[in-house]
């Protein structure tokens, strides 16, 4: 498995909020856990979900 620093982590995090149409208030709420998970990021992460399911089926 890849490690990944700190740093490479926010920057993944941050690039999956912006392409879900997150502000930074909507991400820093949603990782503090103060809330629910916002439409367009859990749609964002269900399709991630459907892909690494393939991906382990196909394997």
């Amino acid at each position: 498995m890849n490690n990944m620093n700190q740093t490479e982590i926010s920057e993944k995090i941050k690039a999956i909020a912006e392409s879900a149409g997150l502000n930074e208030e909507e991400v820093q709420a949603f990782l503090s856990g103060n809330g629910d998970i916002p439409d367009a990021l859990q749609e964002v992460l269900d399709r991630l979900g459907d892909d690494v399911s393939r991906q382990c089926l196909e394997e």
